[in-house]
């Protein structure tokens, strides 16, 4: 067997895994919402694919660079890979919104409507809603030879218009019609016997685009998406202030290539050619969709209230059994080591640790890493608390979590102005630990309070995600953590550990010698297991 048949190329592989969540869209076991939200998972996905695997594929061909990956694909291999499989992948979505999605919707009185369709009352109602509601929100914007190419943000939808050409000129005009997010994507039908029937904003808009062009011949009109790279990297090598240079490249990101155009099935080829010379993609990289685009907007029906048959049972975490809501953190975690299982048990003991922690007199120091937190997120809060109540706090906010980037550098100045030293995490890497150490002072001397996790600091999706966390007090896990906060903060090299592995130092290894281990082990007779 060579080298390259025992490996799988990372990026068609990923694809794999995202068509077993689309392929959950089409079980018929699943209900219809759940199975909208699976749709609208695989359609987000294949957003941040393109966005950021692509993208760096792309870059990776424009640099010159041919090396092979572990399975044999060179970048310009894998690209034409990927792109046949994401044109599959792309129809699959497509006709599992047509053929199961939107006809199952329409079974349970969640209709879409065509504007063509309407009753002449719905339709004056409609005309009157256009005028009042989105026709003030809406600004077309014209491309002109005077004027900068309007700036298509990555990811937003827009009508691209074609004008007849003005006086004696013969080529046509064009212009584009943003659909702001401030919108509704489905607005319910005016006038309607039902209450769940329900156009889609693009379609009112095309039926009313003569409205941003009066006394103008339209000849033809289409929905559009692009999407830009966002492999932008920060050059960490000259970087003095990093949140500085994250800043910049959330800005080049918003200007960065064209990596793929979606437009509309039935968009016009004279339409279609001239997108492609303006935003300078190839053919290989237009996508032609016969569904609505960015089918992640249907998660707007998930919440609407009356349609529980249609949701999984909620699911309501259970409260650990050794974390009694009425004691304190510290001595349930003084009484023995203490596993936290999510999301099958409630996260709230994490935000209470820290949040007493905040506020108890004893409480020296808290140090925490932050990878990604949840809006209006409490640790966030009891952070800025323990500051103002004179305890040394650091946290250690990663900035270069992806698409999380500005809500961190927001995070992150808004610790600091109320006295947290706030550390940028390590050059050239992203820190991924999840750790938080409590130092507080007791009888028998200075304890070191302790969690870790996988996952992340969020209330929000500790209620999805599968992860597991350990609350503990043990000594030597402690002077671990505290050779970690000092070789990430400071410029202490890393120390070797006692009880905790850390990678890059040294996790590989010693997983590998721990499955060496037991390999051993059963190579002899004896029970293994991993």
């Amino acid at each position: 067997m060579t080298t390259e048949s025992r490996f799988l190329n990372r990026e068609l592989s990923w694809l794999e895994f995202n068509q077993k969540v689309l392929d959950e869209a089409i079980d018929p076991s699943v209900p219809l919402l759940e199975q909208i939200n699976f749709l609208a998972i695989a359609t987000a996905n294949l957003d941040e694919f393109f966005m950021v695997r692509v993208g760096g594929l792309k870059l990776m061909v424009q640099a010159g660079i041919t090396d092979p990956d572990p399975a044999g694909l060179r970048p310009v291999e894998q690209l034409a890979a990927i792109h046949e499989r994401t044109v599959r992948m792309t129809a699959d979505i497509a006709e599992t919104y047509r053929e199961r999605i939107a006809p199952a919707m329409a079974r349970e009185g969640l209709q879409t409507t065509a504007v063509d369709a309407l009753s002449d009352k719905s339709r004056t109602a409609l005309d009157a809603y256009f005028r009042n509601q989105l026709f003030p929100a809406i600004t077309p914007a014209a491309v002109r030879p005077d004027n900068p190419f309007p700036l298509l943000a990555s990811g937003a939808l827009y009508m691209a218009v074609m004008l007849a050409p003005e006086g004696r000129k013969r080529a046509p005009r064009f212009a584009f019609i943003p659909l702001p997010s401030c919108l509704p994507r489905f607005i319910p039908v005016p006038e309607a016997e039902t209450r769940l029937s329900f156009l889609i904003l693009e379609d009112v808009i095309a039926s009313h685009v003569a409205a941003f062009f009066p006394g103008q011949e339209i000849l033809a009109c289409s929905a559009i998406r692009a999407t830009r790279n966002a492999d932008v990297h920060v050059d960490e090598t000259y970087a003095a202030d990093l949140a500085h240079a994250m800043r910049t490249v959330l800005r080049r990101r918003k200007t960065s290539g064209c990596l793929r155009l979606e437009m509309a099935a039935g968009c016009p080829s004279d339409l279609a050619d001239w997108l492609k010379a303006k935003l300078s993609v190839e053919e290989s990289d237009v996508f032609r969709v016969d569904a609505p685009l960015r089918l992640q907007d249907l998660r707007a029906f998930y919440n609407r209230e009356g349609l529980d048959h249609l949701r999984y049972a909620p699911w309501i975490p259970q409260q650990n059994p050794q974390l009694d809501p009425t004691r304190k953190m510290f001595d349930l975690i003084a009484a023995g080591d203490i596993i936290l299982s999510l999301p099958f048990e409630r996260f709230d003991p994490v935000v209470r640790m820290i949040e007493e922690a905040a506020d108890d007199p004893d409480v020296l120091a808290i140090k925490q890493v932050l990878y990604r937190t949840n809006t209006g997120s409490p640790i966030i809060e009891a952070l800025r608390r323990a500051a103002l109540n004179g305890k040394s706090v650091t946290a250690l906010i990663e900035l270069k979590a992806r698409f999380d980037e500005a809500r961190n550098i927001e995070w992150a100045e808004r610790l600091e102005r109320n006295g947290v030293q706030v550390i940028y995490g390590i050059k050239d890497l992203k820190t991924h630990a999840k750790i938080c150490m409590i130092v507080r002072r007791e009888a028998e001397g200075v304890v070191r309070y302790l969690h870790l996790a996988t996952g992340n600091y969020n209330v929000s999706t500790s209620r999805l995600y599968t992860d597991v966390g350990l609350f503990t007090r043990n000594d030597e896990i402690g002077l671990d953590a505290s050779g970690f906060f000092n070789a990430v903060c400071g410029y202490s090299e890393p120390q070797p550990h006692r009880r905790l592995s850390q990678a890059p130092i040294d996790l590989r290894e010693r997983l590998l010698e721990l499955i060496s281990a037991e390999t051993a082990q059963r190579a002899q007779g004896h029970k293994a297991r991993i």
